[in-house]
């Protein structure tokens, strides 16, 4: 999926994800609507560690030939300007986040792993909304959404006990946070 140029087998595969893309779109399409893709961030490399250190323990080198982390945001883009179809990438928010509050370590994906912990998912769920009402797809009173949700950081976000089980003790969290609340 990283591959830049990708191989053949993953070629085919990026084929038949884009004439997927295309073949739900004019469905969409014949009912009125509106199609949009949203691409997941991949604004931090952890969970990709276990898999790179074993890649360079076995080759000797840090990461794969045409390895590309952007590939897949790239490739979805401009697929998307070619074909007429919204791709919202809420990475720009991300890199914000970060720097705003000037966080060095993984904050929107869980430590075991690279599934989004709650930060991440407030944060892509705000960052499509913020999308969604610029290009009037939605309207106001039909979306919840924080307007000034880069502003907090995690702990503020998350609260005492979420936080500490996510980015202190490294957890899985599974009780309630702050952003249960949020509006």
């Amino acid at each position: 999926m990283y591959q830049n140029p990708p191989d053949a087998a993953f070629e085919a595969a990026w084929r038949d994800a884009e004439r997927a893309i295309l073949k739900l779109n004019e469905e969409i399409l014949r009912h009125d609507r509106h199609l949009v893709v949203l691409v997941l961030p991949m604004t931090e490399f952890r969970g990709f560690g276990p898999s790179l250190k074993a890649y360079a323990n076995k080759f000797g080198a840090s990461e794969p030939p045409r390895f590309d982390l952007g590939y897949p945001a790239t490739r979805l883009k401009e697929f998307g300007a070619a074909n007429g179809i919204d791709v919202v990438d809420p990475t720009p928010q991300f890199q914000n986040y970060l720097q705003l509050h000037k966080l060095k370590r993984p904050v929107f994906n869980f430590y075991c792993d690279g599934h989004y912990n709650p930060v991440g998912h407030y944060m892509t769920a705000n960052g499509l909304a913020e999308y969604l009402l610029q290009q009037g797809l939605v309207d106001e009173k039909a979306i919840r959404r924080n307007p000034d949700y880069l502003d907090k950081s995690p702990e503020e976000l998350l609260g005492p006990e979420a936080y500490k089980a996510i980015f202190v003790e490294g957890n899985v969290y599974t009780g309630n946070s702050l952003l249960n609340q949020a509006p």
